[in-house]
């Protein structure tokens, strides 16, 4: 007897079409470019965070060291008592206020290592250094420091340079016066408009427009080598303050290239990467350590490794950068802030209000500028 077929049979299996699969795949790709902004925004608002307590950090390692040395250290300063026989020696002038602050950031091992070491001619840099040789940053500063780098910034190669800085110290609108003499000089000019300067310790006290309306710090950012061009995180030679020579903010913004902003005129005389913004965060020269509020932020930069220099304040968030204010307080200053009269030449005198607006007046610690909201 042979059996019968049964009718309803279970149906063979069949898997996705050709058609099927696509869609499914298009449906993938669509909502990973939904998302995938929203990801990153996410990620650059948690650097952004970071960033802003990095500062927070420094503010704090600032006031503790104003409680206990009555003034916040200088933006450039070190063991010479005579500057005009320094010869160069970077631990004799040349160090960042960074080192005297490092004590306040927990890092007591590393200001010992630096406060003690000798300079290439073997003699130690705690009293008056031997003109024969240099004091050496990148054997003895260390590696990198996590709380002196943003972020949302490409460390750059360390290759021809020392460990790197995302934070500055305000000099404020002070470019190339001295402003002690109320006459043009160069880039050691002993005081400065702002709350730092070169040999300068600056009290509370001082800030007579007011700790939570003076810029103490801002961010400048790295740079990137892989575009040279870019105006954020580098400087040109071409437009560069000339010691003597009255100077105004107009001529470094000129150089921007108005059919490519964000970007240097083609042909521009670039820094090398020795002299890059960002080197050297133990180096206390005003090219390294120094922010002049006067360009708005993400600006052009121009000046010199060993010269009067604008170094804008500048960072790789969108539409502004941090400042760190003298009261301690991080607030975020956009690239549109009121700047002012950009063509008039710098102030000449300690006080005065700044032309360059509201963000000039940001960097002065006694201008007298009346400061509403920004």
């Amino acid at each position: 007897m042979v059996a019968s077929k049964r009718s309803g049979g279970a149906r063979a299996k069949r898997g996705f079409t050709l058609i099927e699969l696509l869609v499914v795949i298009a449906i993938i790709a669509i909502l990973i470019a939904l998302l995938l902004p929203a990801v990153q925004q996410a990620r650059e608002a948690a650097r952004r965070s970071a960033c802003k307590n990095n500062l927070k950090q420094l503010g704090l390692a600032l006031h503790n060291y104003h409680d206990t040395y009555k003034g916040f250290p200088p933006m450039r300063g070190g063991t010479i008592t005579n500057i005009a026989s320094v010869n160069g020696d970077m631990a004799g002038e040349d160090l960042s206020g960074i080192v005297f602050m490092l004590p306040f950031l927990d890092m007591a091992p590393l200001w010992d290592q630096i406060s003690q070491a000798p300079d290439q001619g073997g003699d130690p840099d705690g009293g008056n250094a031997s003109t024969t040789g240099q004091f050496l940053f990148t054997t003895n500063v260390g590696g990198e420091i996590e709380v002196l780098l943003c972020p949302s910034s490409a460390v750059p190669d360390m290759v021809n340079s020392s460990p790197h800085r995302s934070y500055c110290f305000s000099v404020g609108d002070t470019i190339a016066v001295d402003t002690q003499t109320g006459t043009l000089g160069n880039d050691l000019a002993p005081s400065t408009r702002g709350v730092f300067g070169f040999r300068k310790s600056v009290r509370i006290r001082d800030i007579i427009d007011g700790t939570s309306n003076t810029i103490a710090m801002a961010e400048r950012d790295l740079g990137n080598p892989g575009k040279p061009i870019d105006i954020i995180g580098q400087a040109v030679s071409d437009a560069a303050p000339t010691a003597g020579t009255a100077y105004s903010p107009a001529t470094c913004a000129a150089t921007e290239d108005p059919a490519q902003p964000g970007q240097y005129l083609a042909g521009s005389t670039l820094l090398a990467p020795g002299a890059r913004m960002g080197d050297f965060w133990a180096d206390g020269r005003p090219f390294y350590s120094a922010v002049v509020i006067a360009l708005p932020p993400n600006s052009p930069s121009c000046g010199t490794q060993n010269g009067p220099s604008v170094i804008s304040v500048s960072s790789r968030h969108q539409g502004g950068a941090h400042a760190l204010m003298a009261d301690g307080a991080v607030r975020f200053i956009s690239e549109n802030i009121n700047t002012g009269n950009l063509t008039a030449t710098e102030v000449g005198q300690v006080g005065g209000i700044s032309p360059y607006g509201v963000w000039g007046a940001l960097g002065t610690k006694s201008g007298g500028e009346s400061i509403s909201e920004f």
